[in-house]
C-alpha cells in the first residue's frame, strides 16, 4: 500500500481468492433491489456474517468489513462481522448461479424469480464470493462482493408433499 499526497492509504491491485463459505448467515436481503435509505433502486444485495478469523485477514487485504457493534442489552457481546455482498447479472461474462433448492428440485435463479428469496423461509445458504476490485480518482480503493455461485435452501411448507404430484401449469385458469 502506498500513501496519496493527503497522506491516505491507497490499495494496490492485487489478485484475491473467492471467498467461501458453508452454512452462511444472510440478511438484510435485497434480492428485489428495492430503494431504501441506503440503497439505490435497482441494487441487489444482502449482508452475510463473516467469522472472526476469516474477517481480520479480508479486512487487511481491503474487503469492506463491516464490524459488529456491541449489543445493548448486554454490552459485552457484539454483533458479528458481515460484508454487504452484490448480486449483479450486468457483466455478461461474470453471471452469478443462484439457486434455490428444495427437496424435489435445485431451481436456477434469474434477475426475474432471484426476489422470490427475500421472502423465503431460509434454512442455508452455501455461498460463493468473488472480490471485484474497485479505484477512485481520489485515491480511495477497496474490493467489493459479488456473488459467484449460491446455493439457498429453503423450507417448504407442511402441505408441499401433498400436492407434488400435481403439474405445474402457467396457462389460465379454465373457468372465469
Amino acid at each position: 500500500m502506498n500513501l496519496s499526497s493527503k497522506g491516505e492509504l491507497i490499495m494496490e491491485y492485487k489478485k484475491l481468492n473467492n471467498v467461501e463459505l458453508e452454512g452462511a448467515s444472510i440478511f438484510n436481503l435485497n434480492f428485489n433491489g428495492i430503494e431504501g435509505q441506503y440503497n439505490p433502486a435497482g441494487r441487489r444485495n444482502f449482508c452475510v456474517e463473516i467469522p472472526d478469523e476469516l474477517s481480520e485477514q479480508m479486512e487487511r487485504d481491503g474487503w469492506n468489513i463491516k464490524h459488529g457493534k456491541p449489543k445493548k442489552n448486554n454490552p459485552d457481546e457484539k454483533w458479528p462481522d458481515y460484508l454487504k455482498v452484490n448480486v449483479s447479472w450486468k457483466n455478461p461474462r461474470k453471471q452469478p448461479e443462484i439457486f434455490m433448492v428444495t427437496s424435489k428440485k435445485k431451481i436456477l435463479m434469474n434477475e426475474n424469480t432471484v426476489g422470490r428469496l427475500d421472502s423465503a423461509d431460509i434454512q442455508n445458504v452455501d455461498l460463493v464470493i468473488e472480490p471485484s476490485f474497485w479505484s477512485r480518482a481520489d485515491g480511495s480503493s477497496g474490493y467489493s462482493a459479488y456473488v459467484k455461485a449460491m446455493w439457498v435452501t429453503i423450507a417448504e411448507p407442511s402441505f408441499a408433499d401433498k400436492y407434488d404430484d400435481f403439474p405445474e401449469d402457467d396457462e389460465e385458469v379454465p373457468y372465469k
